[in-house]
């Protein structure tokens, strides 16, 4: 996650700082936008097996059902570093995305719910 989420933010600064961001950070010279996208497509895959697998072994099928919630997370993170919004750069602003806070909301109370009621 902590991977997917600093390739995020890379791309977002890239986005967002257009030419500057070789003044921001020198390493930014390094990466392209093209590079990063398919970064974070192949990190994205990785994410989605591991929670899946972790969801399925170590709780049973009962806690399957966080899945949805945690795609929806993620997928709405990526999406909002394609767009270059400040969000994906400045991940202390995740919860100002009310669709981000509602479905994290929702992540915990599914987590919750089958772990201690199903």
């Amino acid at each position: 996650m902590s991977l997917f989420l600093a390739v995020g933010k890379r791309r977002a600064d890239l986005v967002l700082l257009g030419k500057d961001s070789v003044k921001h950070k020198k390493v930014y010279k390094v990466y392209t936008e093209k590079f990063l996208d398919w970064l974070a497509i192949a990190l994205l895959s990785v994410l989605f097996m591991s929670y899946i697998l972790y969801s399925f072994m170590a709780h049973g099928s009962k806690f399957m059902i966080t899945i949805p919630f945690f795609s929806f997370i993620v997928i709405k993170y990526m999406y909002l570093v394609v767009e270059g919004d400040v969000i994906a750069r400045k991940t202390e602003y995740f919860f100002k995305d009310k669709q981000l806070l509602l479905s994290f909301i929702g992540w915990i109370f599914t987590c919750l719910i089958s772990l201690y009621f199903l």
